[in-house]
């Protein structure tokens, strides 16, 4: 009677496990029966397999949201998107300046070298932070669109040059491109290049409406697009650190 008294007893346990779905708990319990019935066998079985089947979708999920998750070397971004500013900015007010007074104009040498420039400190950059540009599916996507984007604008540098195009007329396209490139790469890849996208189409706009400040706008145009997105990624890395300590 006392046998047949505990068995019932862990029998009514393991039905509680089972219907509070807790897998690890229901198998200890059928260890502990000395002959279980083939019901509860098969009850177990079935709670373990879904139980195995629910984490399996969980890490799935939860990969596929760390690949996902825009903040992952979100401060390379922010410390390339940074470097972009302090290079074009002056560079737009100084071409400008010089045109201005007689005394440089630029032509299409000039900007084959930066562009040339620009692709090497991505390449450079993508050495640096390799890992943060690679941190996931999307770091690695923006790295390479930031390097297609510069090898589209080298092309269609080249493209101009050997049409004989006028030279100021390429510097006003070229933030058109810029526009178009950051718009698409926001659209596909992340929301902060969007917004930069959306300042570079204006700046085109100013462009075409005010070529004699050409220099000076295409310099304004790169401090506001890759500004934005450096500030938007290091307020990202910002909150990525914060988080641990907020829970």
């Amino acid at each position: 009677m006392a046998k047949e008294g505990l068995q019932e007893a862990f029998e009514l346990m393991l039905d509680v496990h089972i219907r509070s779905e807790n897998a690890v708990g229901a198998q200890q319990l059928l260890g502990e029966l000395q002959t279980p019935s083939a019901e509860f066998v098969r009850r177990v079985d079935a709670l373990v397999d879904e139980a195995a089947e629910r984490r399996d979708r969980y890490e799935k999920l939860s990969a596929q949201a760390a690949d996902l998750d825009a903040r992952q070397g979100a401060r390379a971004r922010s410390l390339f998107a940074t470097s972009q500013v302090l290079v074009w900015f002056p560079t737009g007010l100084v071409l400008g300046y010089l045109d201005r007074a007689g005394v440089f104009t630029a032509g299409y040498w000039t900007f084959l070298v930066m562009i040339l420039g620009l692709c090497g400190g991505i390449g450079l950059a993508g050495i640096i932070w390799r890992e943060q540009f690679y941190a996931n599916q999307r770091a690695a996507r923006y790295f390479q669109g930031m390097l297609i984007g510069s090898i589209t604008l080298l092309v269609g540098l080249l493209a101009f040059w050997a049409m004989d195009a006028p030279f100021r007329m390429v510097i006003t396209i070229g933030i058109g491109l810029e526009a178009v490139i950051f718009t698409l790469n926001g659209l596909h890849i992340d929301r902060a290049l969007f917004v930069g996208g959306t300042v570079f189409l204006i700046c085109f706009a100013l462009a075409v409406a005010f070529p004699q400040a050409m220099y000076e706008i295409f310099g304004v145009a790169n401090a506001l697009g890759f500004g934005l997105a450096a500030w938007t990624w290091g307020r990202w890395h910002h909150q990525a650190n914060a988080e641990p300590t907020d829970r």
